[in-house]
């Protein structure tokens, strides 16, 4: 069983590669945590996202869910959760 993480994984670029170190800055101060989450909630903030994600993620998020689940390969492994 593999589990990828398809941001930092297959994100082409930041701020989609470094989800985790973001998440991790913000954990440490949680008035950055609230500022993009109640941001992120906006019509605007959901609009950017969606526009973000479609632009620059679609054809890397797309390979990732269509290759070859029998492959060796260990860059080219099989996503049996992604997150």
């Amino acid at each position: 069983c593999d589990i990828v993480d398809i941001y930092t994984d297959y994100g082409p670029f930041f701020p989609y590669n470094q989800y985790v170190a973001l998440y991790k800055i913000m954990a440490e101060y949680s008035f950055l945590w609230k500022f993009f989450y109640e941001f992120g909630s906006t019509p605007i903030g959901l609009w950017l996202n969606e526009v973000g994600l479609e632009l620059a993620c679609f054809e890397p998020f797309q390979k990732c869910l269509t290759r070859n689940p029998l492959s060796i390969y260990e860059n080219d492994k099989r996503a049996d959760m992604v997150v």
